[in-house]
């Protein structure tokens, strides 16, 4: 007895030792469209909220996000932030084959394009007032109204391509993220409200200006994400922030952020009081509970990808989206599960060869794996350079799979490959020529 206690007990630490976090997948359509992806996630109060996808598609819950119903407003609008000053006014920046500023007045059920109709450029942010009063970034100006769209102010900023990232930290006081013309980053900032604006940071790099992403926490603390790093500041970024996590350089799942992901996807960092930092990646969702000293792997499901954004109502409850559809919810703020899912068979243990290496028609993938007899209902997953899932696949037949790529435009392809007896995805690459 006491030798199957001690095993059983061994047993259990080495579950929980993989549960980091839990997530489960909240799947609300079933799509392999890549194209189909939840970016943004506002709760009015602390069961209601409102979930904003692309193309055109609102998913509403009244239970804390347990269950939701999904509307389809227009698959011809796409949908990048929202905001809602008030329980029956709400604003959602967008396109509408230029760009969009769309307009609620009874909580959500109808919509109305009020963005100007001259000199308007692809908005990337939003802020609210009051239900009449908003200011959206898109392309280098910053435009304004106080009469819930009838007329619009634009104001010139130092940016000479894109403004994004707009965040107010007073009434007075809002900070953005400007992209030049030469691909290089800076942060501008205005004290009265949105109509000057000057430089206050150091250009960032090119990573840092592509993919880069600030988060207040108070009026002068700050956290800043770009492809490999995390910095921090404590003086209003009025100089060069401190570096406090640097990730891995090799290989294209080390990166903070995928690729190309562009301007709309970067919701990916989240900051859950002052010290605990979540950050989705292509295949995983990290977490920091020292302010971004050290992040460790949360347990996801297996095939989870591309997490564009991620959202925390509170410090328990919070969801993470992605492409193709994808939602995942934690109720427990990224501490230990209740249960102990399987284990399964530890990608670790295997290794998945491609060949040939350019390919023109057929790829072959042979996967060698312990407990292969255990691998059944592989999925396979192909993405392209920029993220974007444009073929799945269910197999049964390890170790040999063939794939025809005869489809496929030239370019660097990414293969995950999971199923239910991994617990964490197989991942390679191949060039198509």
């Amino acid at each position: 007895m006491g030798k199957q206690f001690i095993a059983a007990l061994i047993i259990t630490l080495i579950g929980f030792e993989h549960l980091n976090a839990q997530w489960v997948d909240m799947r609300l359509v079933n799509t392999t469209n890549p194209n189909m992806r939840w970016t943004d996630l506002l709760f009015q109060n602390g069961d209601t909220g409102i979930l904003l996808g692309r193309p055109g598609m609102l998913a509403r819950t009244v239970d804390k996000g347990e269950t939701w119903a999904i509307d389809t407003i227009n698959t011809n609008w796409q949908f990048y932030k929202i905001s809602f000053p008030s329980r029956d006014t709400g604003y959602i920046i967008g396109l509408d084959v230029v760009g969009a500023v769309f307009k609620t007045t009874d909580g959500g059920h109808s919509w109305l394009n009020i963005a100007p109709t001259y000199n308007f450029y692809h908005p990337l942010s939003i802020h609210c007032f009051s239900n009449d009063h908003l200011m959206v970034a898109g392309g280098p100006f910053m435009y304004e109204t106080y009469d819930g769209g009838i007329t619009w102010t634009w104001y010139n900023t130092p940016s000479a391509e894109n403004n994004y990232n707009m965040q107010f930290t007073n009434d007075s006081t809002v900070y953005a993220k400007a992209a030049g013309d030469s691909r290089e980053g800076y942060i501008i900032k205005s004290v009265d409200t949105g109509r000057t604006w000057n430089i206050i940071c150091p250009r960032f790099s090119f990573d840092q200006c592509y993919s880069g992403v600030f988060k207040f926490i108070d009026d002068t603390t700050a956290y800043i994400q770009d492809l490999r790093r995390i910095y921090k500041t404590t003086d209003k970024l009025e100089t060069y922030p401190d570096e406090v996590h640097r990730f891995p350089s090799e290989g294209y799942y080390a990166s903070p952020v995928f690729m190309n992901a562009g301007y709309m996807d970067l919701n990916n960092l989240c900051i859950v009081g002052r010290d605990t930092i979540f950050v989705g990646t292509q295949d995983q969702i990290l977490r920091s509970t020292d302010g971004g000293i050290i992040f460790t792997e949360t347990y996801i499901p297996p095939g989870s990808h591309a997490f564009c954004t991620i959202a925390c109502l509170d410090n328990n409850t919070c969801f993470a989206m992605g492409r193709c559809g994808l939602l995942l919810k934690t109720s427990n703020g990224g501490g230990l599960a209740t249960g102990i899912p399987d284990p399964g068979v530890d990608a670790q243990k295997h290794d998945v060869s491609v060949f040939p290496n350019p390919v023109n028609d057929i790829l072959t993938l042979n996967l060698s794996a312990e407990n292969i007899d255990h691998l059944k209902d592989l999925h396979i997953d192909i993405y392209n350079a920029s993220g974007i899932c444009v073929h799945q696949q269910v197999v049964n037949g390890p170790p040999t799979i063939d794939l025809n790529m005869q489809g496929f435009e030239n370019g660097i392809y990414f293969v995950s490959i999971s199923g239910s007896g991994l617990r964490k995805s197989i991942d390679t690459k191949f060039v198509k020529e």
